[in-house]
This record gives structure tokens, sequence and C-alpha cells, in this order.
């Protein structure tokens, strides 16, 4: 299995270095920061957990650098929201309760490189690699006073998809579609069946440091054991020269197995976000 994820790595860095070679047509870079906020709903279903399926919505917190050079597009996001899921049986008021606090964060990082342009439609595609770590935290409650706790915290290499269309008269308005695909991830506490069987839990050294055996004592997986997509369609249209309004549309969704082939997590995260842009 190693040796297909060093090929696959490798690949996608020749990818890059290729194309780095080709970037020989001076024109003027732009740096683009946003605030986002909106409408973020989740949908999780947790075997390990609970055979229920747990809903929320809540208004999240994304900011967002961009690069935009003229072969190439980088990118940095952070997200962020808590929010309570709630089951079908949900009933804070009884004694049988079943909810969910949960905590989603996610960091990501994309490198691009302009791969062809259609020109009858004016679209710029683009292709790379994106590294994403996401933490996906959650206390689910069942009766008064009891609790159990459940989490992935999966990091991630990808390929990364991005068609760009320019719009308006000046062309500095744009529609983006953007597509990730993890590759390759690091996931921490990989076969965990519950909080203390588990056969990464069992290799920890007690003696040391807990929070460093449990992230050294990860595990590599691939599409085998990981499916997993985002989907950004983005629509910014510039006020003035230097300040803009973004439309986004996100989607995430993951399925992993948390014990061999047995037990599933399946999450699934739809955004409507409106942010401010700043252009330098």
């Amino acid at each position: 299995m190693y040796q297909k994820i060093i090929a696959i790595v490798s690949f996608l860095l020749w990818v890059q270095l290729v194309s780095n070679g080709q970037d020989s047509i001076p024109k003027r870079s732009n740096h683009l920061f946003g605030i986002y906020t909106g409408y973020s709903h989740h949908i999780i279903r947790d075997d390990v957990a609970s055979p229920l399926i747990y809903k929320g919505s809540q208004a999240p917190f994304a900011f967002t650098y961009r690069y935009m050079g003229s072969k190439s597009r980088q990118s940095a996001n952070f997200y962020i929201d808590h929010l309570e899921l709630s089951s079908s049986i949900t009933d804070k008021s009884g004694f049988w309760q079943h909810y969910a606090d949960n905590w989603n964060i996610s960091l990501d990082y994309s490198y691009l490189r302009k791969a062809f342009t259609i020109g009858k439609i004016n679209t710029d595609c683009f292709l790379g690699i994106k590294l994403l770590s996401l933490l996906n935290y959650r206390n689910f409650h069942y009766y008064k006073d009891y609790s159990i706790v459940f989490a992935e915290q999966i990091n991630s290499l990808g390929i990364n998809f991005l068609m760009e269309k320019k719009l308006g008269y000046k062309q500095d308005d744009y529609l983006r579609f953007n597509v990730n695909v993890p590759l390759v991830a690091y996931v921490i506490l990989k076969d965990r069946y519950n909080g203390v069987v588990s056969e990464s839990i069992n290799k920890i050294d007690t003696k040391n440091d807990p929070i460093l055996n449990i992230i050294t004592h990860g595990d590599v997986v691939t599409l085998n054991k990981l499916i997993e997509y985002q989907t950004e369609l983005t629509y910014t249209k510039f006020l003035s020269k230097n300040i803009g309004l973004e439309f986004q549309h996100r989607l995430h969704f993951y399925y992993f197995s948390h014990y061999k082939d047995l037990l599933h997590a399946r999450y699934l995260n739809n955004q409507y976000l409106i942010g401010l842009i700043v252009k330098f």
C-alpha cells in the first residue's frame, strides 16, 4: 500500500514541477481576503454511537486567503461551527434525550496550475493538490448525566480541480466551480469501535504524553477505507476596485470505516455562505 502512496504523491509533485516550467507569461497577480457566514446544515450517522440520524443547522464562520496569479491559484481556508444535533427522538425534557453537541473545524491549503482554457466560454481550468485537516468532534447525550465522545480527525492529500469563468464588462467578476477528492489520508484513532477497545489505543504507552501517543498511533488510509469529496460553487461580484461580495455553496461528504468494515461514520455538510472580499 505504501508503494501506491509514494507513487501517487510523486505523480502529483511531477505535475506541479512540469507546470511551473511553463509559467513564463508576466501578468498582474491579485491577493484576496474573505470572511463568510451564512447557513450550514449537518447530517451525521455514526454506527458506533447510535443507529439514529442526527441533524442540525448553524451559522458558521469561514476565513479565506486566495492568490490569483497568471498561471496558478492558491488558497487557504479556515472553517468552524458549533451546534446541537437532534435525532428523531430527541426530548431534552425527559430522561432519554438523544442529541449530540457537535464541533466541526477544518483547515486546508490548495495549490493549482492552469491546465487548459475553454475559449468558447471564456473559462480557465486548473489542476492541483489540496492538503486538508478536519476535526468532527461530537458528544452524544443519551440520557441525563450520561454522554460519550466520538470524533474523526482526518488529514488528507487530494486532487483538486477548478473551473473559473470571467464575467462582467471588465471581466473583474467570476464564477468558480471547485472539486476536491482526497486520495491519501492520515487518520487518528483508526480501528476504533468505542472509546476503550481499539487496536490503535491498545498500543499507547500510558506513561508518556497521551495526546502525542494518540497522534502518532494513527494510520494511513486510502480510498478503500475513506470516501470523501468537497465541492464549491462560487460567484464573486466586485462592488468597487477592491471590495466585493461572494456567494458560495459548499458541500462536504465523507464515509469512514471506524473498525474494519463493520462500523461507519457518515457525514454531510451543506452550506450556503455570503462573504465580504477585499482585493489587493
